[in-house]
C-alpha cells in the first residue's frame, strides 16, 4: 500500500460518504460502503444490514466460494468496526 493520506484517495461523487468514514486508514472500507449504497438503490427501502447480507448471499452463489466466504467475513467484520465508529 502507498503511503497516500485517506484523503487523497478517489471516492466517486455519486456515493455520499459520511465526513468520519473518509479518514478510515483503510481504502477497502470505501469500497464496501460504496458496495452497500449501490445495494441500496437497486432495493430502496432496505436496511443497511440487508443490504450487507444480500451482498454476502449472492457472494456465496458464486463459483468461487471458499475466496469469497473469507472475503465476506472481512466485509461483516468491516462493516461492524465503520458502524462502531459512526455511533
Amino acid at each position: 500500500m502507498t503511503n497516500k493520506k485517506p484523503s487523497q484517495f478517489k471516492i466517486s461523487s455519486d456515493v455520499p460518504i459520511p465526513k468520519k468514514t473518509r479518514r478510515l486508514k483503510f481504502p477497502d472500507d470505501i469500497n464496501i460502503i460504496k458496495e452497500v449504497h449501490t445495494e441500496q438503490k437497486k432495493h430502496p427501502n432496505i436496511s443497511r444490514n440487508a443490504a450487507v447480507t444480500n451482498i454476502i448471499r449472492s457472494r456465496l452463489n458464486d463459483t468461487n466460494a471458499e475466496n469469497e466466504e473469507k472475503d465476506t467475513e472481512r466485509i461483516i467484520k468491516r462493516m461492524k468496526i465503520i458502524e462502531n465508529k459512526r455511533s
